[in-house]
């Protein structure tokens, strides 16, 4: 009897150890996840901070100067469209935001209609050229003629263009070239590319740029 009660609490004694063990081991791993998950946070975050302060501080500049002095028509005119062009920016990045939101909730839509894509890239660089300024960049436009519309979600496709174009800013030494061009390619299709004459992409990075 004494052995059997003796083997009976070794294994009871073995068996809440091993389940204090567990425990202790899954509560490691639920702390570990939620630190991990607060500095993905906290890295949100500052993005975003970073994305919306820059081109407010260009608006706010931009306002106090055309409350400071009087400027001609055309210097005014153009510090307007400035304005204009920063704010779409700001619209951009909050639909951008909406829709990481709609696809983790299965409810982005894509409302297809004819398209000018000249049109689209004119958009981008006017939306993009306070900040290709900010850089000495020199932005340039180049639409083939008779360029056919093609079927797409006009606002889907000028937000996926401008995150294109502020990449090639971002990531090209002050004083580039960024190019925007459409034209149609021996099939008949309607190309649009963006080019610059920064870095580029490392070979290993490629295959992952559409994740």
């Amino acid at each position: 009897v004494e052995l059997v009660v003796f083997t009976l609490a070794a294994i009871l004694t073995s068996s809440l150890s091993a389940a204090r063990e567990q425990a202790l081991e899954r509560e490691k791993t639920a702390r570990h996840e939620a630190e991990s998950a607060n500095l993905v946070k906290d890295e949100f975050i500052a993005a975003v901070s970073h994305e919306l302060r820059t081109p407010l501080t260009s608006i706010k500049t931009l306002t106090s100067l055309l409350l400071r002095k009087d400027p001609p028509a055309d210097e005014r005119r153009e510090y307007l469209e400035d304005i204009s062009s920063e704010c779409e920016r700001q619209i951009d990045f909050v639909r951008n935001l909406l829709d990481l939101s709609r696809m983790k909730a299965g409810g982005l839509q894509i409302n297809l209609s004819r398209v000018d894509a000249g049109k689209i890239l004119r958009d981008c660089e006017k939306i993009e050229r306070v900040t290709a300024a900010a850089h000495n960049h020199k932005l340039s436009v180049e639409i083939a003629p008779d360029l056919p519309f093609v079927r797409a979600d006009e606002n889907a496709l000028r937000r996926a263009l401008c995150a294109i174009a502020e990449n090639a800013i971002k990531f090209t030494p002050d004083g580039g070239q960024i190019i925007f061009r459409a034209h149609r390619n021996g099939a008949g299709e309607v190309v649009i590319e963006i080019s610059d004459n920064g870095r580029g992409i490392s070979a290993e990075d490629l295959p992952h740029v559409f994740e």
